[in-house]
């Protein structure tokens, strides 16, 4: 067996925990998260008392979310340092297993692919020693909560039990709405948790966490503008990568991929694809709070259901300037009406408004009596229906939106206030990937928590005239077609 010494400060440590009943390490690619977790579970094994017969028993499981990344990565790893050829026979029918047997430890490595929320029923009656949840990022928290109740339940207690049976994860760095950043309390609890979500959002007792330090380093100009990388003297398992490793793996990346594979940076959720490419949060996120210009009208969109929401905005001169969101979790119309005509008398008092709403608004949702239109309507907020229904079309008139420049400038700027708004648009609100093999997604946005805040800007920027602009070219209505002389259909032909 090869020998292994973890090379890394937070590497050691993470391995070193015998206390922790759950522990959950997170770095960039390639700094030895997988051989600490592999080297856990044969320290586990070894930890084992004998039972009656001279044996110490184990049996580990592993999780991923789809078995095509089990053999292609975790497996792989495993079978590195535990060969068939010394350590014993692997079963490669799914679920796949394989049984060490050395010396005096039995030890048998169940590998499970749990692809959604229905592989909770693989858990019912499941007695292991431990597990190891391999990149959590992608697994389901009721996956994860159902899993670890779990462990310590092989050997059974007759036997001797389990010594310090634990689970322990392995993960990159998740986007801003995974659990884990939430429960480190790295990022803030979303506003739309209930309240049963946010008490789950509390690092139970026994729980630990490790951050590595980050493979590179930014450097930045006067500006605090990103001009390059350079080596980070704390990056951990550098001893067992190729010269240059990190520099060479950012080559041709995005800034997202970077931040989140390389520099270990919790960052807006990338787990699908974009629905909106163009938006840049350096380019379409303004510095300082935005303010509403007196005198102008606003623009408002809501998007109706039981997440309503309703955006905000302004437009002086073809520039759109987005001043506010308002968003709702588990509510109907009749809740969200007067939450927004209070929101608009204390925020803009005075100002004129022009409500715009998905058309789908005219009919009668499932937890109204009304119809949404007209609990709007009731509650003194004038709303129209925006120009089309169609996603297409709406997803049409927001691109030319975010792609188009007025006087140098982009014609559209977001107020950093709207944080739902520009998580949303910053990955948030994206086609989800199918699980198959290659690049595939949805054809439609996933319907969440962050589809609800962009649809409402779709329809204040189709109400308010970009879905004119993008037919005839200009904000403008079209004018009336002047003929060169006047026409008379019933004149005698000839006549003058």
């Amino acid at each position: 067996m090869k020998t292994f010494v973890p090379d890394g400060e937070v590497l050691r440590r993470f391995m070193a925990d015998k206390l922790s009943s759950v522990k959950i390490i997170q770095g960039p690619i390639g700094s030895g998260k997988t051989a600490g977790c592999i080297m856990s579970i044969w320290m586990s094994a070894l930890e084992q008392v004998k039972q009656a017969d001279g044996k110490r028993r184990a049996r580990w499981h592993v999780f991923r979310d789809t078995y095509g990344k089990l053999e292609d990565t975790t497996i792989k790893s495993w079978l590195s340092w535990f060969p068939e050829s010394e350590f014993g026979k692997f079963y490669w029918s799914k679920p796949m297993l394989h049984e060490i047997r050395v010396g005096d430890i039995e030890l048998d490595v169940h590998f499970v692919a749990l692809e959604d929320e229905r592989a909770i029923d693989y858990f019912k009656s499941l007695e292991t020693t431990g597990e190891w949840w391999n990149e959590v990022q992608f697994m389901d928290r009721v996956l994860f909560d159902e899993g670890i109740t779990r462990v310590g339940r092989y050997p059974r207690m007759i036997d001797g039990g389990p010594v310090r049976p634990h689970v322990i994860a392995d993960m990159n760095a998740p986007d801003e709405t995974h659990w884990v950043p939430i429960m480190r309390k790295d990022v803030a609890v979303p506003d739309w948790y209930s309240e049963d979500q946010r008490r789950a959002s509390l690092k139970p007792d026994g729980w630990e966490f490790y951050v590595q330090p980050a493979g590179l380093l930014e450097e930045k100009n006067g500006e605090g503008e990103v001009t390059g990388y350079v080596a980070n003297p704390l990056a951990e398992n550098l001893k067992f990568l190729p010269p240059n490793y990190y520099s060479n793996a950012i080559k041709g990346k995005t800034k997202s991929w970077i931040d989140a594979n390389v520099l270990n940076r919790v960052s807006p959720r990338r787990d699908g694809k974009p629905v909106l490419k163009d938006f840049s949060r350096s380019v379409h996120v303004a510095k300082q709070p935005l303010v509403a210009m007196p005198g102008v009208e606003l623009v408002i969109g809501c998007d109706h259901g039981r997440r309503p929401a309703a955006i905000i905005g302004q437009c002086l001169r073809g520039q759109w300037t987005i001043l506010h969101e308002l968003v709702g979790r588990d509510m109907g119309a009749s809740r969200f009406a007067p939450m927004l005509r209070t929101e608009l008398a204390q925020r803009f008092p005075g100002a004129r408004f022009r409500i715009w709403g998905d058309p789908s608004g005219d009919f009668k949702g499932q937890n109204d009596e009304q119809v949404p239109f007209q609990i709007f309507r009731a509650n003194r907020l004038p709303i129209l229906p925006a120009p089309s229904i169609l996603f297409s079309v709406r997803l049409q008139a927001m691109e030319a939106a975010f792609t188009r420049m007025v006087e140098g400038k982009p014609s559209i700027l977001i107020s950093p206030t709207c944080t739902t708004l520009i998580a949303a648009l910053d990955g948030g609100w994206h086609y989800r990937r199918l699980k198959t093999a290659g690049e595939r997604y949805t054809e439609d946005p996933e319907k969440d928590e962050y589809s609800d805040p962009a649809d409402a800007l779709g329809y204040l920027l189709l109400g308010g005239g970009e879905g004119r602009a993008l037919l005839t070219g200009s904000m403008e209505p079209k004018k009336p077609t002047q003929t060169v002389r006047p026409y008379n259909p019933f004149a005698r032909a000839g006549a003058r």
